[in-house]
């Protein structure tokens, strides 16, 4: 699941991979297109500013909520 890849994300940055060195070594074992540099990057920038979390932060949108009464 992506945690499981956040985690591996984590610890290419903190061996001091860069991110196209990282995709290289997860794709290389996991298979090929398995995670992108783009999305590394966006990791690594989290990381850098030290927030080490690996969920998601919520991104503005609101949340659905659903009332069965109304339905």
């Amino acid at each position: 699941n992506s945690r499981d890849f956040r985690v591996l994300f984590l610890y290419e940055w903190k061996s001091d991979q860069n991110a196209a060195a990282a995709a290289l070594n997860i794709n290389v074992k996991f298979g090929d297109d398995s995670v992108n540099e783009h999305i590394i990057r966006r990791w690594y920038a989290k990381f850098e500013s030290g927030h080490e979390s690996l969920t998601n932060e919520d991104r503005g949108r609101l949340k659905t909520v659903v009332k069965n009464e109304v339905l």
